[in-house]
């Protein structure tokens, strides 16, 4: 984990790009940092209700995508 920005945490994957992807097929909202210098292989994702972040915890956990 990377110090996040607001109500978002910044988490590094070993393959955002395939994180990417499962989360926008499950519709959980992220966004992509490859913009930023040093974060290519990091995904912003936002602090949610509690119900949405166990649905995040879940696809990360369902798909060993964490």
């Amino acid at each position: 984990m990377l110090p996040g920005f607001g109500d978002f945490v910044v988490a590094r994957f070993k393959n955002a790009e395939r994180v990417a992807q499962r989360l926008a097929e499950e519709g959980i909202p992220f966004k992509r940092l490859t913009e930023l210098e040093g974060y290519g292989d990091c995904l912003r994702l936002p602090i949610r209700l509690p119900h949405q972040n166990s649905e995040l915890l879940r696809v990360l956990r369902t798909h060993n995508l964490h």
